[in-house]
C-alpha cells in the first residue's frame, strides 16, 4: 500500500503474556523486530505483564514498548487498555502470540477496526481440550476461524491443531529462522579456554527452560554410564534446577556435569559442545535446535512437534521415538565413539540451516505476511 505515491509504513503491534525473559517466543520476536525493514514497518510490542531486559537485545530503533501489568486471573481492564494502544498508536496490523494474549488481545483489535488480526500457536497449548475446558475451547475456536490470518511455527502443530479444534481453514506455517552470521562453527579448542575444559574431553551439551517437559533427569542418569571421560553441561534455569543439582549429587557426578544456570553466549557455549541433546517430550519448533545446527553441530532429540522439520535423521542426527529411552542414550554413545561422523553430521547440519532456516528468509515471510494489500 502507497500514500502519496511512498510506501506506507505499516505500523504493527506484538501482543503476547510476557516480554521479560528469553525463550523461544521472546527470542522470535526479537528476530523480527531486528530484520524486518525498518523503512518499511514500526513496531509496538505490548507485553500484558512485565517487560525485562530481553529489550536490549532489540537493535532496532522503530519499536515502542507497553508493560500493562497484568493483574492475577482475569484482568478486565487489559482490553481496554490495548484498544487504547492500538488507536494512539495508528495500528495497521495486531499479532497475537499464543493463548495468553489470544482473547483480551482480539476483542481490543475487533473494537480498535485494525486492518489486519494475526494469531499465532507457538507450542502445544491446548490444556482446554486435554481437560474439557468447554467454554475456553469455543472461545479458541472461534477466534482461531475467524482472525484474518493464522500461523503456526511448524507444520506438524498447524495439522494437530487443526485436527484438535475442527478448524474450518488451513494454517499458514513460517519456521523460525537463525542468525546465521552470529551462530557459526568456531574452533572448539578457543571456545572451551573461557570455561576451562580440555579441548580432549567430548562434551555432550544442552541449552534448555529446567523444567520438567524437558526431561533433563534423563542426560544426567545417561551420562553417569557413558564413560568417565565426557561431560554434560545444562545451560538454563527454572523450577526443576534444585532437583537436578541433587540429582548430580545422588549420582556422584559433581566433576563432569554442570548447571550453567542463565548464560548470554549461547554461541560461544554451543561451539563448546561435541554433541548437541534434547530430551523434550515436546516442541513446538526448537529455536535453540536450530542454533546448533547453525554452529555445525550434530543433534540427538526425540521425533516430536516440529523436530523432524530440522532434523534429517541419520544425517543431521538422530531423531528417537518417545518411548525408546534406550535408543537416545545409544544415539548419543554412537556420535561420543565417532569423531568423523559428528564432523559430517555437524556439517550437513550448517549447511541445511544456511540454506533453509536463515532469519532472512523468515523475516521475508513475516514481511509479506504485516504487508497491507
Amino acid at each position: 500500500m502507497k500514500a502519496n505515491g511512498k510506501r506506507k509504513t505499516v505500523r504493527v503491534a506484538h501482543v503476547l503474556y510476557s516480554f521479560d525473559s528469553i525463550g523461544g517466543l521472546e527470542n522470535g520476536l526479537v528476530n523480527i523486530l531486528n530484520n524486518l525493514r525498518q523503512d518499511g514497518f514500526s513496531h509496538v510490542v505490548c507485553s500484558l505483564s512485565t517487560l525485562g531486559s530481553i529489550k536490549e537485545r532489540v537493535s532496532a530503533r522503530n519499536v515502542r514498548y507497553y508493560g500493562l501489568n497484568k493483574r492475577e486471573g482475569n484482568d478486565l481492564s487489559i482490553p481496554f487498555k490495548l484498544y487504547s494502544i492500538f488507536k494512539k498508536e495508528k495500528i495497521d496490523v495486531v499479532h497475537l502470540r499464543n493463548w495468553a494474549s489470544m482473547l483480551e488481545g482480539f476483542v481490543a483489535a475487533k473494537f480498535a477496526q485494525v486492518n489486519k488480526i494475526i494469531y499465532s500457536e507457538h507450542g502445544r497449548h491446548f490444556e482446554d481440550i486435554w481437560y474439557g475446558h468447554t467454554l475456553k475451547t469455543a472461545l479458541k475456536r472461534y477466534i482461531l476461524n475467524h482472525a484474518d490470518v493464522l500461523l503456526c511455527v511448524s507444520a506438524d502443530l498447524a495439522r494437530e491443531m487443526a485436527g484438535l479444534y475442527k478448524l474450518q481453514r488451513k494454517a499458514k506455517v513460517i519456521i523460525n529462522g537463525v542468525d546465521i552470521d552470529k551462530f557459526i562453527p568456531l574452533s572448539h579448542s578457543e571456545a572451551r579456554k573461557k570455561y576451562g575444559w580440555s579441548a580432549n574431553e567430548t562434551i555432550i551439551g544442552t541449552v534448555a527452560r529446567l523444567d520438567r517437559g524437558k526431561n533433563l533427569d534423563q542426560l544426567i542418569e545417561d551420562i553417569s554410564i557413558l564413560g568417565k571421560e565426557n561431560r554434560l553441561v545444562i545451560v538454563g534455569d527454572g523450577p526443576e534446577k534444585s532437583k537436578l543439582e541433587n540429582l548430580i549429587q545422588q549420582q556422584g557426578q559433581e566433576g563432569r556435569i554442570r548447571l550453567m544456570g542463565h548464560q548470554d553466549d549461547i554461541p560461544g557455549l554451543l561451539n563448546c559442545f561435541d554433541v548437541f541433546a534434547l530430551p523434550s517430550g515436546s516442541e513446538g519448533l526448537s529455536n535453540v535446535i536450530l542454533e546448533a545446527m547453525a554452529c555445525g553441530l550434530p543433534v540427538v532429540a526425540y521425533d516430536v512437534g516440529g523436530n523432524k522439520e530440522l532434523i534429517v535423521n541419520e544425517k543431521g542426527g538422530y531423531l528417537v521415538d518417545l518411548n525408546n529411552r534406550t535408543g537416545f542414550s545409544k544415539a548419543i554413545e554412537s556420535l561420543i565413539r565417532d569423531s568423523v561422523l559428528r564432523k559430517q553430521m555437524g556439517d550437513y547440519n550448517r549447511v541445511r540451516v544456511s540454506k533453509n532456516f536463515s532469519v532472512k528468509n523468515m523475516a521475508a515471510s513475516y514481511s509479506s505476511m504485516y504487508a497491507l494489500s
